[in-house]
C-alpha cells in the first residue's frame, strides 16, 4: 500500500505485497457490499449480511498493520492527507444528494455522508497510534475491546463525528497495529488456511440458510443502543458477540487473501482512489436502490463481477493520475510551488 492510500497515509519501512493483495480483495468486497445493499431479494440480503460480518473489521485490521511501519509520526501530514479528500468527496456527495432526491443542499461535515466515515475514523486511529504502540499488547487490546463494548450501550454514541465507528472498530485497528510479523507464520500456514476455508464456507452456508446469529445492523457500529431498540446491557452483549464473529471471520479471510496476487495488489496499492471513487459512482445506487428486476442469485453473481471490474478500473494508472487533484493536497502544493519558482526565475 503506497503512502497516500486510505489505509496507509505515511511512509512505510517495508512494502508487503501480500498486504496489498488482502486490501485489494477487501476493497472488492466493499464495493460488492455497497451494490448488494441496494438490491432486493433474499440472496442479496444474505450475501450483504455475510460480507458485513467481516469485511470492514478486516480492512481496519490491515490499516492498523500497515500503520506500524510508519517511519515518522506527523499529525499535520495525517490530518491533511485524510482531511483534504474527505472534504472534497463529502462536498461532492452533498452536492449530488439534492440532484438525486430534490432535497435542499446541506453541508454537514460532522456527519460523514455514506461510506466516507472511514477517512475521519482512520485519521483518529492514526493520530492515536504512537500512544497505543507504547502500551503492552494485552492491555491496549483489552482496553480497546472494553471501550467498544461499553460504547455499544451508550445512547449518545452514534453517527455524528463517526464516533460510534471510531470506538467500535478500534479493537481491530489496535490488533493490526500491534500485530507481530512472526504471527503471520501460523495464520498463513496450510493448517490455518484449511481451518479458514471451513470457517468461511460454514459461515456463508449458515447465513444462506437464514441461521445468522445477528442482523446486519449490529455489524455497522454506527447506531446507538436506542437506535437498535436495545437496552444498554443487551447492546453490549450484542457488541461482544459481533467482535468475536468479526475477528474469527476477518482473520479467516485475511488468511486466504494475504498472499502476493498481482491483480489484487494493484487495487490495494491505490486504495484511496478506489475507495473514494466507488463512493461517488455508487452513490446514486445507494440513494435510489437497484431496479426490481436485478435480483436473485444471478444478480448477486453479476454484482460480484461488476464490483471486481469497477475496482480494476479505478486502480488504473490513468484514473489514479486524473483524479489525484481530488485526492491529494500535495498535488496543489506542488503545482503552486512550481508556479512560484517559475515566476521567480522570470
Amino acid at each position: 500500500m503506497q503512502p497516500d492510500v486510505a489505509v496507509s497515509s505515511t511512509s512505510l519501512r517495508k512494502r508487503d505485497v501480500r498486504a496489498d493483495s488482502a486490501t485489494g480483495a477487501l476493497l472488492v468486497l466493499v464495493i460488492l457490499g455497497h451494490v448488494l445493499e441496494a438490491m432486493n431479494g433474499s440472496a442479496a440480503h444474505a450475501a450483504t449480511l455475510w460480507i458485513y460480518m467481516f469485511h470492514m473489521p478486516a480492512f481496519v485490521f490491515i490499516s492498523g498493520y500497515i500503520t506500524q511501519f510508519s517511519r515518522k509520526w506527523s499529525p499535520v501530514k495525517i490530518i491533511t492527507r485524510l482531511l483534504f479528500p474527505y472534504i472534497v468527496f463529502a462536498l461532492i456527495l452533498r452536492l449530488m444528494a439534492p440532484l438525486l432526491t430534490g432535497d435542499a443542499f446541506v453541508l454537514k461535515l460532522s456527519v460523514p455522508p455514506w461510506s466516507l466515515w472511514y477517512l475521519p475514523a482512520l485519521m483518529a486511529w492514526r493520530l492515536a497510534a504512537p500512544l497505543l504502540q507504547r502500551i503492552p499488547v494485552a492491555i491496549a487490546l483489552g482496553a480497546a475491546v472494553a471501550l467498544s463494548v461499553i460504547a455499544a450501550g451508550a445512547s449518545w454514541v452514534g453517527v455524528p463525528y463517526t464516533l460510534g465507528r471510531i470506538v467500535g472498530f478500534l479493537p481491530f485497528f489496535v490488533a493490526g497495529l500491534l500485530w507481530r510479523e512472526q504471527w503471520w507464520h501460523w495464520l498463513l500456514s496450510l493448517p490455518a488456511r484449511i481451518i479458514a476455508t471451513v470457517i468461511i464456507v460454514t459461515s456463508a452456508a449458515l447465513v444462506a440458510l437464514g441461521q445468522a446469529p445477528l442482523e446486519r445492523k449490529h455489524f455497522a457500529f454506527s447506531r446507538s443502543s436506542q437506535d437498535l431498540d436495545l437496552s444498554a446491557l443487551s447492546a453490549m452483549q450484542h457488541r461482544a458477540a459481533v467482535l468475536v464473529i468479526a475477528t474469527v471471520l476477518g482473520l479467516a479471510v485475511i488468511s486466504m487473501t494475504m498472499r502476493a496476487i498481482s491483480a489484487l495488489a494493484a487495487i490495494g496499492m491505490v486504495s484511496l482512489t478506489v475507495y473514494l471513487l466507488q463512493a461517488a459512482i455508487l452513490y446514486p445506487l445507494h440513494i435510489h436502490g437497484a431496479p426490481d428486476w436485478f435480483a436473485g442469485g444471478w444478480a448477486v453473481v453479476a454484482a460480484a463481477i461488476l464490483s471486481a471490474c469497477l475496482a480494476w478500473l479505478f486502480s488504473r494508472r490513468a484514473v489514479v493520475a486524473a483524479t489525484r487533484p481530488l485526492m491529494d493536497l500535495r498535488f496543489w502544493q506542488d503545482l503552486f510551488s512550481s508556479r512560484r519558482r517559475a515566476g521567480a526565475e522570470r
